[in-house]
């Protein structure tokens, strides 16, 4: 292909051509492009062939991402004494190259078709760094480039942890490039992936009491999702003998467990949104994406992990928001041990979908969370013997020792109970004196 010069300096047309088509032969199967003669093969020259050279090596180093030189050489020719330059073009590695102030997108992006540099789609652009940066989402180049991260640094701030440049390289925001990646497009406020939240007033799926939709990062999402659920997460009261129970629809752990897990672990690479639907009697997290490797429901119950995303499980563990990988679902199904029902995990060949049961439908009268058992039983033998340790006490209350805790972590909030000790030495003893208790605990 040629560009032609008429005057002493490349016209911006002309330099805007060079660029466009050295682009475009990097990008495809490379090729050559002179530079003083016009398109009708007419041999003009130029004027000045040093400085055109200079200002085209400049303008190739400085203009086109990412850097291109290695695969392009220049020199000054003379046909027929008359000086042009040659730029040969080789396919590049780190396809897609782009002109700088374009960025990633089709109007900064070019490649060859028939004899003509043209527009890259977004197709093509996605499949050459797909090609380049390999499968991994996460890792692959952001086709958007002009990113902002303002709900990432106010965490950062909050938790009086630095964010810059070199934790973008860290957490693998920046490659080495300097390019933002796909998980800094998901950090971002750009990012173009929604949780989709609907309240339903049954449970099935007539009709619908709220909608909402959270944008933005999938840090402000995440939170703003968890405030959303938490208020649906109603608050009940009960009584087992003279005590008051406190008890909420779902346990906050495995509601939050469910939410990062479905954040962290969900195909970005497709379009679909999460949904997360509030049923009167479950909520269902249903995120995009199968299991990975061959990995099997129960093996993730017991604690077993593959990651799709290990770069936004890193991001997360760094600001303490999990504690390493394979915890999060063995801790949801702890959360229901006292629980007649168990959450359920399904799985298709596109979605995962980790249901919740609601623990008040199962006997709203009887509280499957709080004290179920004879505290009077419990009362007296601590009377009786002074003080009681917490298996004495799960024994008594029919409980497992993380129960048992809790309970007896209530007796003390109520002031019934007091303890002393720690660890294996631990004791509870009864908080008032065993005169003024006498009569209550008989």
């Amino acid at each position: 292909m040629y560009k032609e010069s008429m005057t002493e300096v490349l016209c911006p047309q002309i330099t805007e051509d060079i660029k466009r088509n050295v682009i475009a032969l990097v990008n495809s199967r490379g090729g050559s492009v002179y530079v003083g003669i016009n398109n009708k093969g007419d041999i003009v020259g130029l004027a000045d062939p040093h400085t055109e050279l200079s200002r085209i090596e400049g303008m190739i180093s400085e203009e086109i991402k990412p850097d291109v030189t290695q695969f392009i050489q220049t020199k000054i020719e003379q046909i027929n004494d008359i000086h042009v330059i040659l730029i040969t073009v080789k396919t590049g590695t780190q396809r897609p190259y782009f002109l700088a102030d374009k960025g990633l997108g089709p109007e900064g992006v070019f490649v060859r078709l028939g004899s003509s540099s043209m527009p890259a789609t977004k197709s093509s652009i996605f499949k050459m760094i797909s090609d380049t940066d390999g499968e991994k989402f996460e890792n692959q180049r952001s086709i958007f480039q002009n990113l902002t991260f303002l709900a990432v640094e106010e965490e950062f701030s909050q938790k009086n942890l630095p964010f810059g440049k070199s934790e973008m390289e860290e957490f693998g925001l920046l490659n080495s490039n300097k390019l933002y990646t796909n998980l800094a497009l998901l950090l971002s406020d750009q990012c173009e992936h929604a949780i989709q939240v609907t309240v339903l007033p049954d449970t099935n799926q007539k009709g619908y009491q709220t909608r909402r939709e959270f944008n933005g990062s999938l840090l402000g999402q995440m939170k703003k999702a968890y405030r959303f659920l938490d208020i649906n997460n109603f608050k009940r009261m009960s009584f087992s003998g003279l005590y008051r129970i406190d008890f909420r629809d779902y346990p906050e752990i495995a509601i939050f467990e469910s939410l990062l897990n479905a954040v962290i672990h969900r195909d970005y690479s497709t379009n679909w949104n999460m949904l997360i639907k509030v049923f009167s009697d479950r909520i269902e997290f249903v995120s995009p994406g199968s299991l990975l490797g061959g990995i099997k429901i129960e093996e993730i119950i017991k604690g077993f992990s593959a990651s799709r995303n290990p770069g936004l499980a890193k991001f997360f563990y760094g600001l303490s928001f999990n504690e390493g990988y394979g915890l999060g679902i063995p801790r949801i199904f702890e959360a229901y041990d006292d629980c007649p029902l168990t959450p359920k995990i399904l799985v298709s060949k596109n979605v995962f979908r980790m249901i919740l049961p609601n623990t008040y439908t199962v006997t709203p009268k009887n509280p499957v969370r709080g004290l179920p058992s004879p505290e009077e039983t419990l009362m007296r033998t601590v009377y009786e013997q002074g003080s009681i340790n917490l298996i004495q006490a799960g024994r008594i209350l029919g409980l497992s020792q993380s129960s048992t805790s809790l309970v007896l972590d209530k007796m003390i909030e109520l002031g019934k109970l007091k303890r002393k000790g720690e660890s294996d030495n631990l004791q509870y003893y009864f908080g008032k004196s065993h005169d003024d208790i006498k009569g209550a605990a008989i």
